[in-house]
């Protein structure tokens, strides 16, 4: 829902849309797939342009030498692809994590080559190989030169092999190398991919009427049964009518008929001229007067019947037309019901056909939203397919047009390693590098060095994620550089962290005109700021108060319980939905292990909890065999975490995987263990003040969870107090 709806008001338009992803409901994914669909979409210009999509060679100096580049299509704008955040974890869970091999299924490694190998390099070499120059990170100086030197300036790997696309472009040119694909034939295998899919696509839009025509039928079929019942009372009343008529008609004719006879023998018996003189006129005056008589019978007679005789023959049409009319729907209504048979066997058909990807909308709303309406496998397949060809297509475009690219990607190297002021060429230069690797990643921070040169709504789709960790200042820039912004966090998880002091943030906001409280840095982000302004979304109740958020994506993937439960309880209301099967391990279950109140060290840490968790971690990984790159070490606090990692220096733990909270966010392990310290009420309730924190470290742990403080004191807390209720009691001796 969220994707079709971000791409219905985006897609043909500028403006921003929020996604409301709690843990471990799939933002991620969300993204990779309009990733794809951008993919498609420019893949459908590319296939129609060809060597078309370059319009203009241009000259440019960089550093006091001309460069030679071409301008692309106007068509070819607004495809560029950013993902941008706050820190540098965010962006890379994204950036470093789509090229990877283990980022698709395994049945389509090795289905594909998109510069395989070169996208591998980008990689740390612990995430090789990778699957498709996808994404890349860029940002900051020092990622951008690693880009640079790894993506462009890579000559060969030792064995032959050329590994930087310079060198490849080069051999292209010179026709030392041939493309790996034809143009023909990677314009063909696109289209041929999109005909297929465009087959299924419509044989599923034809089931998915079905129901709706069904319903319309039914209405249909109602509304005729309701007027033939309307109807035929009238005909019968109709009928009763016309008979009656009828005799009415009889009636008037036959005293017609009886005084047109004394008619007849009056004008047989009409005196004549003796009778007259006899009588001196009076015979004849009688029967003149007769012969008055009967006619001023006879005339109303005739004219009541002429009447009669109108209105009998205008009562007839309407019993006719009645009685045409019930014979018209009582067949149309066996021609529906025929109909609406048909259709429905077909629909059990169908439905069988389509098995779980059938939309049930009778079933309850958490199967609901755990179901994968329409997306039966081999449609699935068929779209994967197309955008698998438009990546091919992408690839052969530049290799087919090695000298125009070599020129462009050049100036984009330029551009990455020392900037370039030149509007058009920027454009050009990002436009052209997004051909080959269609994402890259920044912090907002690097934003001006990045895109310094970038116009109003330049970049094509901004991706912000994890953006409730994002204050709207740091991101403005950003926004105005793209002309769509799609913009996906959680303001429930951890919050941006804003050093300005209170005092001064308030004397700024009223220097400026009294702003209001809602935008102050430290009391919004991004995204509640994004949600505000998107009309697709939903209220997450908590406690007394309402928030409402951006199109929320429900169905969680992550945590085993009781994670889930108590993430669900303290944040959402209840909204997520949990799709996950219990994991087996025969690891201790989650709990909080209690460390009674005992002296710090003159900060956060309480050495208790340490000798506790040492022992905890011995538990694990000596009897129960957990390996050390599972684990997880957190605190909500600096001083803690300075300790812990001494500790998991001890076990060898990662020193990646010791940190506070606030540097999990949009991480996960197999196992968290927080350990709380807070050495006073104070810091204790700063904590505990909003769900977001403990939020945040119960929501990173996939399968085991465990707390190692004081019980008693910390479950007195808000939010805390769910942890305790529904996490096992152990007391540490």
């Amino acid at each position: 829902m969220a994707i079709n709806a971000l791409w219905k008001d985006l897609a043909q338009d500028s403006g921003i849309f929020a996604i409301n992803g709690p843990p471990g409901t799939g933002k991620t994914t969300l993204l990779r797939d309009v990733v794809a669909a951008i993919s498609v979409e420019r893949a459908k210009i590319l296939a129609r342009l060809g060597k078309d999509a370059f319009v203009a060679k241009r000259t440019i100096k960089i550093a006091d030498y001309p460069h030679n580049y071409h301008s692309l299509s106007k068509e070819l704008s607004g495809f560029t692809i950013v993902v941008a955040s706050s820190n540098n974890g965010a962006v890379e869970n994204l950036s470093l994590e789509l090229p990877k091999e283990t980022a698709i299924d395994q049945k389509w490694v090795g289905k594909t080559d998109i510069f395989t190998d070169l996208a591998g390099l980008l990689l740390d070499p612990k995430d090789r190989p990778a699957w498709a120059m996808i994404a890349g990170r860029l940002g900051n100086k020092s990622n951008r030169s690693d880009f640079v030197n790894t993506f462009w300036w890579t000559g060969w790997d030792g064995k032959g092999d050329i590994l930087g696309l310079r060198a490849r472009l080069i051999a292209l040119r010179e026709g030392a190398k041939p493309p790996t694909i034809p143009w023909e034939d990677a314009v063909s295998k696109f289209n041929m991919a999109l005909q297929a899919e465009h087959l299924l696509r419509d044989k599923v839009g034809k089931i998915s009427k079905y129901v709706e025509t069904l319903a319309e039928l039914a209405d249909s079929i109602k509304q005729n049964c309701k007027l033939q019942v309307t109807r035929r009372p009238q005909l019968v009343s109709t009928e009763a009518k016309v008979e009656t008529m009828a005799k009415c008609l009889y009636e008037k004719s036959e005293c017609i008929s009886a005084l047109n006879s004394q008619l007849d023998r009056l004008q047989g018996t009409r005196p004549g001229i003796l009778d007259w003189i006899s009588t001196f006129g009076g015979s004849h005056r009688e029967w003149q007067s007769n012969f008055h008589r009967i006619m001023e019978q006879l005339q109303p007679l005739e004219d009541a019947e002429c009447e009669l005789k109108r209105e009998y023959s205008d009562w007839n049409r309407q019993k006719d037309y009645i009685k045409n009319e019930l014979i018209m729907l009582s067949r149309q209504e066996k021609e529906m019901q025929a109909n609406h048979t048909k259709i429905e066997q077909a629909l059990l058909r169908d439905r069988e056909w389509l098995g779980p990807y059938w939309p049930d909308l009778t079933a309850h709303v958490t199967e609901q939203e755990k179901s994968s309406p329409w997306a039966y496998p081999e449609w699935r397949e068929a779209r994967i397919k197309v955008f698998l060809s438009a990546l091919e297509l992408h690839k052969s475009f530049i290799e087919n047009h090695s000298q125009q690219i070599m020129g462009n990607l050049g100036l984009a190297m330029s551009m990455l390693s020392n900037g370039i002021s030149d509007r058009d060429a920027c454009q050009t230069a990002f436009d052209s590098l997004t051909l080959v690797c269609p994402v890259i990643s920044t912090t907002f921070a690097s934003v001006s060095s990045l895109f310094g040169a970038i116009g109003g709504e330049g970049l094509g789709w901004l991706l912000i994620d994890e953006a409730g960790q994002a204050t709207p200042q740091a991101a403005a820039a950003t926004i105005w550089r793209s002309r769509r912004t799609v913009v996906v966090g959680d303001p429930l998880q951890l919050e941006p962290v804003v050093t300005i002091p209170g005092t001064v943030e308030a004397s700024l906001a009223g220097w400026k005109g009294n702003v209001d409280k809602r935008l102050y840095p430290s009391v919004t982000s991004v995204q509640l700021l994004a949600d505000q302004s998107t009309a697709i979304g939903t209220v997450v109740e908590m406690d007394a108060d309402a928030q409402w958020v951006g199109a929320p994506l429900r169905v969680h993937r992550r945590c085993d319980d009781p994670m889930f439960t108590i993430s669900n309880a303290i944040a959402y209301g209840g909204l997520m939905v949990h799709q996950k099967e219990p994991s087996d391990v025969p690891w201790p279950p989650s709990r909080w292990i209690h460390v009674p109140k005992c002296p710090g060290g003159g900060n956060h840490w309480l050495p208790a909890e340490g000798e506790a968790l040492k022992t905890l971690l011995r538990d694990l990984t000596m009897t129960y065999r957990v390996s050390v790159n599972d684990i997880f070490l957190i605190s909500p606090f600096r001083d803690v975490v300075k300790e812990l990692r001494v500790i998991g220096r001890e076990f060898k733990l990662n020193s990646l995987k010791v940190g506070t909270v606030h540097t999990t966010q949009g991480k996960e392990a197999e196992v968290v263990i927080m350990v709380l310290g807070g050495s006073n009420s104070g810091v204790r309730d700063w904590a505990a003040g909003k769900p977001n924190l403990l939020n945040v470290a119960i929501s990173r742990a996939k399968t085991r969870f465990y707390v190692i403080g004081e019980r008693p004191d910390w479950s007195a807390r808000k939010y805390f107090d769910v942890l305790a209720r529904d996490m096992t009691l152990e007391l540490y001796k």
